[in-house]
């Protein structure tokens, strides 16, 4: 990634969309949690080796992180332990907490740059795609074969989302022309609306643990452990 930056010339948005769901107790090479890894740390080390060309834009660059409604599940006392080394490992709450960790990083985002890059974290809501690879693995081998038609007979068989519709609302809120205004450090649960809408901004109040000295101690935790492995114009502080 590094070595093809220059090549960018410019980068006026960020959608930061890998995700895991239900894996086994799983160690990176670094290391951590394999949820926390894939799902938050990942796209914050992403996040931060782009911030300089992020901020170089003309008007206000747009970053996406996608969360999900699993983030509200999250035990509090599991955020101090990001990577689950001392508490018991439950893989459903290691999922929730790296869901959480995408919702405060946002939000912490959205301080920090002060309008300079506008954030948001969206749930797209329930969607069709292979992230049951780990809980459901014969559903997401039957996914792999499907066309686009299939899957959304699918979709509206179990009341979910197809991957386009998903994309479609992402991609919109990234778009200086939408229609859709961005609320920077806003929050968007696609649960709450039907298939095909956006999901509604949720109050900043609504949840307990989403507070700014939360939001804050996610990130100094979490930009102590990808230090080691960043560049020198990663953006951190």
């Amino acid at each position: 990634m590094r070595t093809s930056l220059p090549a960018l010339g410019g980068l006026g948005g960020l959608v930061l969309c890998a995700g895991i769901d239900g894996a086994p107790e799983t160690r990176t090479a670094q290391g951590y949690e394999l949820h926390m890894s894939v799902n938050h740390l990942g796209h914050m080390l992403l996040a931060a080796e782009l911030t300089g060309m992020l901020r170089k834009q003309a008007s206000a660059a747009r970053v996406a992180t996608m969360t999900s409604s699993a983030a509200v599940d999250t035990a509090p006392r599991f955020f101090d332990d990001l990577v689950w080394q001392t508490n018991k490992y439950d893989k459903r709450q290691a999922y929730c907490l790296s869901k959480a960790c995408n919702i405060l990083f946002s939000d912490h985002l959205a301080v920090r740059e002060g309008g300079k890059i506008l954030t948001a974290a969206i749930d797209p809501g329930p969607t069709v795609t292979q992230i049951v690879r780990y809980e459901l693995p014969q559903r997401a081998k039957q996914r792999e074969g499907m066309s686009a038609s299939q899957l959304e007979r699918q979709a509206k068989q179990l009341g979910y989302r197809t991957p386009d519709q998903a994309g479609a609302f992402v991609t919109s809120m990234m778009d200086e022309s939408s229609e859709l205004v961005l609320t920077s450090g806003g929050l968007y649960l696609g649960f709450l609306s039907p298939p095909g809408q956006p999901g509604p901004l949720i109050p900043d109040d609504a949840i307990s643990w989403r507070t700014e000295s939360q939001a804050r101690k996610v990130w100094v935790d979490s930009a102590n452990l990808l230090r080691p492995f960043a560049s020198p114009d990663a953006v951190l502080a």
